[in-house]
């Protein structure tokens, strides 16, 4: 009788920990299941975890003005008989041109937080692709260098194994 005991509860926590574990697709089923049937218990979950956040953003465009100067030749009678010629030189004053534009810009922050994981991931596999690539590298220069020196030592009729 214990021993049936035993193998009772040894089955039950085996059952238990075999329907108990949620995996990443179940949850998504399951989540699917409940976004069909009720999407505002969803979206309001969704927006209460992951609120829109707003910030101001705020831009400076500076545009420079160019200084100009105008030469303007005017006539001058002296007298009946001659006419003197006078240049005027005028300079315009330069005016420069500051916009300050300012923006409403709304995050998704359920998105940023997707793509801050996924940017996490990217870079670590990529870490890992850089290693990887150290350490082929480093076998390739050994073996290569292992072999010159087989043929080296070869040429001297020195064998190696």
């Amino acid at each position: 009788m214990k021993n049936l005991i035993t193998y009772i509860i040894i089955m039950l926590s085996l059952c238990m920990m075999i329907t108990g574990c949620l995996s990443e697709r179940q949850a998504a089923r399951k989540l699917y299941t409940i976004h069909a049937k009720h999407p505002q218990i969803v979206i309001k979950h969704c927006a209460d975890i992951f609120p829109d956040q707003s910030y101001l953003v705020d831009s400076v465009i500076f545009l420079p003005g160019v200084e100009t100067t105008v030469i303007d030749t005017v006539l001058v009678s002296d007298t009946i008989t001659r006419f003197l010629t006078k240049t005027i030189y005028r300079n315009d004053k330069r005016v420069d041109t500051i916009y300050r534009l300012k923006n409403l810009k709304i995050v998704n922050k359920a998105r940023e937080l997707q793509l801050q994981d996924a940017n996490l991931a990217l870079s670590v596999s990529f870490g890992k692709l850089q290693k990887e690539r150290n350490i082929l590298f480093w076998v390739a220069i050994i073996l290569g260098a292992y072999t010159v020196l087989r043929w080296v030592l070869r040429f001297w009729n020195i064998r190696f194994p």
